[in-house]
């Protein structure tokens, strides 16, 4: 396991855009939480958890359009929801 900055850096299932965005957050959010991690590591530890598809859609976001883990969260639900199997 890797360390960085005191979290420890653990593999998590990467999010590929058709399973249910809500509850691959919850797992995210949770595994991060257990490894000391917090909102602001989750917010930066995202894209390294997703697959090149939705990466593609994070970084085509409008710059500065997320203000929050929170804000995030939202997005990413809205915008896979439709697609998840």
């Amino acid at each position: 396991m890797l360390t960085y900055l005191g979290f420890n850096l653990v593999p998590i299932e990467k999010y590929d855009g058709q399973t249910n965005s809500r509850e691959w957050l919850q797992l995210y959010s949770t595994t991060i939480r257990s490894t000391g991690g917090d909102s602001y590591v989750m917010a930066n530890y995202l894209q390294v958890c997703l697959d090149p598809a939705v990466q593609i859609w994070l970084t085509s976001l409008p710059k500065e359009s997320i203000t929050s883990w929170g804000d995030l969260n939202k997005k990413l639900i809205v915008s896979f929801q439709a697609t998840c199997n």
